[in-house]
């Protein structure tokens, strides 16, 4: 295979990326329902690999629905469908799924003081089309649409360009998403308490030909230098791009840089 960077050490593509924060450090400056659904991603791919669920996935899905009421998180519903062997008992995979949940939930809240329902007074539903055994592509598995909402910020916030994972950290649709982001998280840490950037390149041209922000309040906006594509190379050079972050940590690992916001 050839290397990558022959074709993504410059801006070689059209590209229009979205970059989004909101809230606060304590939700990674995600939508709490999106904070929510990484934490229980995270929690049952770890069960999966050496917990109470070793063996079973790796496909799956997670919803969560929450109801804002002043500074409050209420969790209404939580919907996992999760892969299994068809080895599996179909009650000891519920009761392994609703175990760690649980977990994850309480540990959560007990950081937390706006998460204020308790785990029982959650509708959880787990599988409710009964067990799945083929995942993947073989399987059901629409791939795209539901890996890109979950790379990204969930549903509530609008989906820039292209793809993350599969691409060199230096193509343009890669390394300005994760700009765009830095931009955002830098804008809520400054004050603002929302932010959306909306960056635009060309071919052939380094820097975007427009920044747009939307916020909520005021904070620190970025001028096109700071979205310049050997700045943003050189910024995020020393990346390691893993299987961790292939697994939706882009905009939720917070020993990222644009995530910490520099």
């Amino acid at each position: 295979m050839d290397d990558p960077r022959t074709w993504s050490d410059k801006v070689n593509d059209q590209c229009i990326v979205v970059g989004w924060a909101g809230y606060d450090e304590s939700t990674h400056y995600l939508p709490p329902e999106h904070y929510l659904s990484h934490v229980f991603r995270e929690a049952l791919t770890d069960s999966c690999l050496s917990g109470c669920l070793a063996g079973e996935g790796p496909d799956g899905k997670l919803m969560v629905r929450l109801r804002e009421q002043s500074a409050n998180w209420e969790v209404e519903h939580v919907l996992v469908t999760l892969q299994q062997k068809e080895s599996t008992a179909f009650a000891d995979l519920c009761s392994s799924v609703e175990q760690t949940l649980a977990e994850a939930y309480n540990t959560v809240r007990g950081n937390g003081r706006k998460w204020t329902t308790s785990w029982e007074d959650i509708e959880l539903f787990i599988n409710p089309n009964g067990p799945l055994i083929n995942g993947g592509s073989d399987g059901d598995n629409g791939q795209t649409g539901r890996k890109l909402a979950m790379d990204f910020y969930g549903p509530r916030v609008p989906i820039g360009g292209g793809a993350l994972s599969g691409k060199h950290l230096s193509h343009i649709d890669r390394i300005g998403a994760y700009a765009a982001r830095e931009a955002a998280v830098r804008a809520v840490r400054s004050g603002a308490s929302e932010c959306l950037v909306r960056v635009a390149w060309t071919p052939n041209i380094m820097q975007p030909l427009d920044v747009c922000y939307e916020m909520v309040g005021r904070g620190s906006r970025e001028g096109k230098a700071f979205f310049e594509h050997p700045e943003m190379v050189d910024r995020y050079k020393a990346v390691m791009i893993n299987r961790d972050m292939a697994r939706g940590r882009h905009f939720f690992d917070m020993g990222l840089p644009w995530n910490a916001g520099g």
